[in-house]
């Protein structure tokens, strides 16, 4: 599984992280992304999700999310982001996903 998040992640008008990765297209394909995003820094904290449906993603997934009611907003800098995704390989095998890794809102 080579999932992971672009190092760099933007925010919306509003103020949430437009969560985005890449596939690699030969070993699989993503039909369902659920994200979740924070930042110790600053305490906010987002999550979002998108469903492909039988027209699985590749080779870039992307996900808005939206800010938890109660988050301060997010700065600049060092996040974490987390997923979960229902995959396809390339060999048919479905699965489930689960990957962290540190981003940075630009």
């Amino acid at each position: 599984m080579a999932h992971r998040f672009d190092h760099h992640i933007r925010l919306d008008a509003n103020g949430a992280p437009l969560a985005k990765g890449p596939v690699d297209p030969k070993e699989e394909a993503i039909f369902r992304i659920w994200v979740w995003v924070s930042q110790e820094g600053s305490g906010a904290a987002a999550r979002g999700s998108m469903d492909w449906g039988n027209s699985p993603v590749s080779p870039e997934w992307n996900c808005a999310t939206t800010v938890f009611q109660d988050s301060p907003p997010f700065k600049k800098g060092p996040a974490l982001g987390m997923a979960v995704a229902w995959v396809k390989k390339g060999n048919g095998k479905e699965y489930f996903g689960w990957w962290d890794e540190k981003v940075v809102i630009v």
